[in-house]
């Protein structure tokens, strides 16, 4: 048997980018629609400090002093860390993953609802405004 090339099918999948400041909208998204998930927070020297399932009444554990967050997105394949600037994808299937923006950017377009763009009818023909 020889190696094959294939080529992505055209599916939609939904995706959030982390920013270090939605990691709550992320986490509670994740678990919310049957994914496990965990936001660590990391001392000053990037130990984890804590554990457990975020919730709405999570705090910090650190106190807040100035420390990073991190979350770790369990998959089929393990868990995997999501650093901020990357995105988190609901896949096809429902399960949730993280993919590094590099990757996305590639990877990924928008999904524009035609509800939402300018649209201009042209002898009835619609074009782009």
């Amino acid at each position: 048997m020889s190696v094959k090339k294939f080529k992505s099918l055209p599916v939609e999948i939904e995706a959030i980018q982390r920013t270090g400041k939605n990691d709550k909208e992320i986490i509670n998204w994740i678990l919310e629609n049957g994914g496990d998930g965990y936001v660590w927070c990391l001392d000053l020297e990037g130990m984890r400090v804590g554990d457990g399932p975020f919730s709405e009444d999570w705090t910090c554990p650190s106190g807040g002093v100035k420390a990073q967050h991190l979350i770790t997105i369990y998959t089929e394949e393990g868990p995997m860390d999501c650093p901020v600037g990357s995105w988190v994808i609901r896949g096809t299937i429902g399960e949730f993953y993280p993919c590094l923006d590099e990757v996305f950017q590639v990877k990924y377009t928008e999904v524009v609802d035609a509800s939402e763009q300018d649209l201009k009818m042209n002898d009835g023909v619609i074009t782009h405004a």
